[in-house]
């Protein structure tokens, strides 16, 4: 094995520790509803009734799911 492979194969493998050692930064919430929610009334639309002025939902995680 040469010197470049042997580099390369070192590289690849602090990458491949890296990658296992970080927290879960990438997956950082399982479920996406969870968090607050603002109602957008320019891309919102209602069939019945008088649209609201305004609402925010908040939705949080329980134990029991």
């Amino acid at each position: 094995m040469n010197q470049y492979q042997h580099r390369i194969r070192g590289v690849a493998a602090c990458i491949v520790v890296a990658a296992c050692s970080m927290p879960q930064v990438v997956v950082t919430q399982v479920n996406p509803c969870i968090g607050s929610w603002k109602l957008d009334l320019a891309q919102s639309t209602y069939q019945q009734g008088q649209a609201p002025t305004g609402e925010t939902l908040t939705y949080l995680a329980a134990a029991d799911g």
